[in-house]
């Protein structure tokens, strides 16, 4: 999948958890001195204000890996089996 988000705006991914296991990685392209945070909210509540820092930086892109996600959605509680 692949896809522009505007500066500022949101990117919204339908079944996007499907996407978060051992197998992908969240890749981000930016423009700037330094990474963008990941920021996942819950489409119901707007409960969870997590954000990410990546874990990997390579030439411009940012890499979101599945450990550094799950340990942040269980840092409010939230574990893979709810999601």
């Amino acid at each position: 999948m692949e896809s522009g988000i505007p500066v500022w705006s949101a990117l919204i991914i339908s079944d996007g958890l499907k996407y978060i296991s051992d197998s992908y990685k969240i890749a981000m392209v930016y423009n700037g001195d330094s990474a963008p945070m990941l920021a996942l909210e819950n489409k119901y509540s707007y409960s969870w204000d997590i954000c990410i820092s990546a874990s990997e930086v390579s030439s411009g892109v940012a890499f979101y890996s599945y450990d550094d996600i799950a340990q942040a959605f269980s840092n409010y509680g939230v574990y893979a089996a709810q999601v």
